[in-house]
């Protein structure tokens, strides 16, 4: 019975042994989120903008520019959307300078490797409507500085 007992427990360890993540590699990270500097025509302004994000998780909004709503889609499938729109023309902004480091995600690269990010941004002028699309290289990343963010991460 001592010898099952032992073969148990050492069966027991070397399975642990092999399901072991090796968390030495695991780094989490916060990344502020801008766009990159976009040329618009002589009076267009921009008027709503969307981020998607699979396998991470929008943690805080920035700034938001004056008279605009913004809205966070929880995750469906891994899968969340940032979305925010001029509350009518006159709000709409003239210069993707106001949506820098607007708002910061949360992805843990160790655990979550199918990370990815794009974004559309509507612009206008008159009754024209231009919709800009962006890739994840063309997005302004950086790591966050809030040192808030460090410390409620879960």
């Amino acid at each position: 019975m001592r010898t099952l007992t032992s073969l148990i427990a050492v069966a027991l360890t070397s399975l642990c042994g092999c399901a072991h993540t090796d968390t030495s590699k695991i780094r989490d990270l916060y990344q502020t989120i801008s766009f990159p500097a976009v040329a618009l025509s002589e009076g267009e302004r921009i008027e709503s903008v969307e981020v998607v994000i699979t396998c991470a998780r929008f943690t805080a909004i920035n700034r938001i520019p004056n008279d605009w709503s913004a809205e966070v889609v929880s995750p469906v499938a891994e899968v969340s959307t940032f979305r925010a729109s001029a509350g009518h023309g006159m709000s709409a902004i003239e210069s993707s300078c106001y949506l820098d480091d607007f708002i910061t995600i949360y992805v843990n690269d160790g655990v979550e490797p199918c990370f990815s990010i794009k974004a559309t941004m509507i612009a206008f002028v008159a009754e024209k409507e231009r919709t800009i699309s962006f890739s994840q290289a063309e997005l302004v990343m950086k790591p966050s500085s809030n040192p808030t963010l460090w410390a409620n991460r879960r």
